[in-house]
This record gives structure tokens, sequence and C-alpha cells, in this order.
């Protein structure tokens, strides 16, 4: 019920070289393994992403519930309850992050380690390929709070429109009556919810990568990482190679203590290891470091 959405917002394709901020802990990683890790949407760093576009559906289910009745009002209260139930034990999806602003002062700050960052930039249309060969959708974020009200009340409509038409299952306790109808589209929800940020974060100019939605998480090809207060899960996202080596178009180095060293030292590493059957700009970000 919600497939031509998603379409509308996967459809566009990138043109501009598209970065990956990280740390130089984690470029060793990433240039060994030619992999990113793709968090679950819930325990990304800002947990508050996700809840944005679920908060978004609650509001909107008080304007429809206003302006309803008789079995809308059933379904529409069923949703919001639903939704609140969402947020702990939904589906999974995972996703990594891209922007088109490789040397922008508020990544380096939010993505990397004090002192310790690379931006990694890459072909667009590589990652397009790579995102595709991994059954990954490569979207770009929406800012836009207009688009976010248009979005969040087609979705809340079109649910509970559907929930009243497939009727209530008569097998479910009344107060989640509807609840079938709205987990057949959890996913599609999940998909949308990725892509839909806070307008403060404009400056990103963020693509996501997003997986295809996990139901099961025992066998799908899950790893975990150690967080501050849990094990965070991540799946692998591969990368451009070439050669059997990473194909990185440039590096920008981040701001640092000491700039020749960590520029020197991470050019070295790139020239060594990463992919030299393409033309490659390793350059520092000429931003001053502050302790």
């Amino acid at each position: 019920m919600l497939n031509d959405l998603n379409a509308m917002l996967y459809e566009e394709k990138p043109s501009h070289q598209l970065y990956h901020y990280t740390s130089i802990d984690s470029l060793l990683s990433i240039v060994k393994d030619k992999t990113l890790w793709a968090t679950e949407l819930k325990y990304l760093n800002d947990s508050q992403e996700f809840r944005y576009f679920a908060e978004l559906m609650r509001q909107k289910t008080l304007v429809y519930d206003a302006l309803s009745n008789g079995a809308d009002k059933d379904a529409t209260n069923q949703l919001r309850s639903w939704i609140r139930d969402w947020f702990v034990d939904g589906t999974l999806v995972f996703t990594t992050s891209f922007t088109e602003k490789g040397n922008v002062l508020s990544q380096w700050r939010g993505y990397c380690e004090h002192g310790k960052g690379v931006s990694l930039g890459f072909d667009p249309s590589a990652i397009v390929n790579c995102a595709d060969q991994a059954s990954f959708n490569l979207g770009r974020c929406i800012y836009d709070g207009k688009r976010h009200d248009f979005l969040a009340m087609e979705v809340v409509n079109r649910l509970v429109k559907a929930a009243v038409e497939n009727g209530p299952d008569a097998t479910k306790h009344v107060s989640q009556c509807y609840y079938d109808t709205f987990e057949e589209a959890a996913a599609d929800i999940i998909r949308i919810a990725v892509l839909t940020k806070h307008p403060a974060f404009e400056e990103e100019e963020e693509w996501r990568c997003v997986s295809q939605p996990v139901k099961n998480y025992v066998e799908a090809p899950i790893e975990y990482r150690a967080g501050r207060v849990s094990l965070i899960p991540f799946i692998r996202f591969p990368l451009p190679v070439i050669n059997d080596a990473l194909a990185i178009q440039t590096a920008i180095v981040g701001p640092s203590p000491s700039p020749e060293l960590a520029f020197n030292g991470i050019a070295r590493f790139l020239s060594k290891y990463a992919a030299t059957g393409q033309q490659r700009s390793i350059v520092a970000c000429q931003i001053p470091y502050r302790a």
C-alpha cells in the first residue's frame, strides 16, 4: 500500500562524489575489509532520528482521530498504540551514510573522533552499483518539514483506510484487531522513516544506503559490536573495489593537532593499500584544530 511512496523516495540517483566520515581507527578496517558497517536504525548515535517520523505519525493520528468516527476511529486509535510498540520491537533495517560534502566542520565534530578523522570520497555510480549488488537501496535524506508532514499524513491515511477495508481480525483482541494490516506495511514505513531527518540537519546533505527489512535476526548475516550501553547490531555494506583494493577517489584528512603527521600517515597508508587503478587525491581539510 506504500510501494509508490518508497519508489518515489528512492528513485533519485547521486551525481556528485559521495563521502563517508570515519575515524582513523575505523579507516584501517574499512580499507582492509572493503566494507562499511551498516547499523540497525534504532541503534544510530541519535536514536531520535527514528522517533522523529514515528512522532510525526502519532501527531497525524490525533488529527485523523478528530475527524473520524466508527471503524475509522477504532483503527486510528489502534494505529497510535501500534506506533508506540513498533519503535521498540519493529522490523530491523540497517543503514550506512554518505554525504555530498566531504569537508564540513559539523561533520568532523559529529562523526569522527576528535583530531582523528578522515573523509573518504567514492564515485557515486560505484556506490549505486554496490547498493544494488547488496540489495540495499540508496536514497537522499529529506529535510523539508512540509514533505515530512505530507508523508506522515499520507501514511496514516492509507493505513487507516486499509485497516477498515480489510476489517477487524476476529481472532485478535478487540484492542489489536487491526494490527495485522499495520504489520504488513511496517517494512515500507521504516524505509520512509530512515530518509526523514529533522530540518536542523539539512547541512549534512546525507544519502543513506538502506538494507532490505530483516525479520529473522537469527538467520540474517548480522554481526555485533560493543556500544556504550548495549551490543549494537550491524551488517556489512560492500564498497567498490579495483584490483582487490578499495577504490577511493578522494581522502580528506580532518583537523588534527599534528596535521603533517596525520596527513603523511594516511597518504602513505592509502597509497599502499587503496586502489591505484584510478586517479586519486589525498588532501588536508585546512580547518584549524581546536583542543
